[in-house]
């Protein structure tokens, strides 16, 4: 806090700038993240549905083997027709594959039917559908992340899956969803919100330069009278009223107390000539505190001592015995 204090009026008014730069800054990520991390758990929640849906059905047939109602071989085939036929969201679809992991069914790339995915990788060497099989292994569904290809398109996108284990039948059912959209939303809410923030900091650092000048300029005119009143003992000098604020009201006081000091120093001048010239049926009568009370008393009883000598009134008080001229506004 003492170090706060001994920073400039400038230097407070950019702290205060750059932590309010920090504080949005951190809003604005703060919710962007937040708003991209609600549009990744609808996805997840979208894909989670598909397949626990499906994997009813699947449940169903396989419930129907078990009653003879229907051979293994009819079931499966039935179940991947109905995993084939399965479209939602446009053209998003739902595969089968095994834990080895080989390909069961693929709707979409028919060519993948019965090959070995093990060594299949995404451009970024993530071997995906090892990784599947990893994750139903392990938890018996779960999410996983990867890079794929969009139908009629060359470049692979991000792209997030849930799979889930069919038990029984050493399937695993997974569906996926492209999550580049997320990103593209993530970064253009991003943008959106700096753009507006920055809109808000250019305001903010000219609401504090018109302040800064505000509260510098008075200060620095006084800060310069001042000095001119202490230096020179110039009392014609006044502070310029520009408000009713703060720094005015300390403006006026000291206008007034300038202005007090001055017709004090005139009215002890005056009768300090008129001793001088042997009237000394003079007295002061200015209304006075502190140690110009003192100072009235002070000459006011040197004039009553007719009979002193002279340097009881010239030497007594250190105002009245001063090294420099001191000029009142009527001087």
């Amino acid at each position: 806090m003492n170090g706060l204090m001994n920073l400039t009026i400038k230097a407070k008014l950019i702290l205060l700038v750059l932590v309010t730069l920090v504080g949005m800054s951190f809003i604005t990520i703060y919710d962007s993240i937040t708003e991209k991390q609600i549009m990744m758990d609808a996805k997840k929640e979208r894909v989670e549905t598909i397949i626990t849906g499906i994997s009813s059905q699947i449940h169903a047939l396989q419930n129907q083997v078990k009653e003879g109602k229907l051979t293994m071989e009819a079931a499966q085939k039935e179940a991947k027709d109905i995993v084939s036929s399965f479209r939602y969201d446009g053209n998003n679809y739902v595969w089968i594959n095994d834990f080895h992991p080989n390909m069961i069914m693929h709707p979409l790339k028919p060519s993948l039917d019965g090959s070995d995915l093990s060594e299949y990788k995404d451009k970024k060497g993530n071997l995906l559908f090892v990784n599947m099989a990893k994750t139903a292994e392990k938890s018996g569904q779960g999410y996983v992340e990867y890079f794929w290809t969009k139908p009629n398109q060359t470049v692979p996108v991000p792209k997030m899956s849930f799979v889930k284990e069919i038990p029984g039948w050493n399937w695993i059912l997974g569906t996926g969803i492209y999550i580049d959209d997320v990103n593209e939303a993530f970064y253009a809410t991003l943008i959106s919100h700096f753009v507006i923030l920055a809109f808000l900091i250019a305001i903010s650092i000219g609401v504090a330069y018109w302040v800064f000048n505000a509260i510098n300029r008075p200060l620095k005119e006084m800060s310069s009278i001042m000095q001119r009143v202490s230096n020179d003992g110039d009392l014609s000098q006044t502070i310029s009223i520009r408000g009713n604020d703060e720094i005015g009201r300390i403006s006026a006081d000291f206008n007034h107390h300038i202005q007090f000091l001055a017709n004090t120093i005139e009215e002890i001048q005056s009768v300090m000539a008129n001793v001088a010239r042997g009237n000394t049926d003079v007295s002061i009568h200015t209304e006075m505190k502190g140690v110009f009370d003192e100072l009235k008393q002070d000459v006011n009883q040197s004039i009553g001592a007719k009979h002193q000598p002279d340097h009881r009134l010239f030497g007594y008080h250190p105002f009245i015995s001063v090294k420099r001229r001191v000029r009142c506004p009527n001087h």
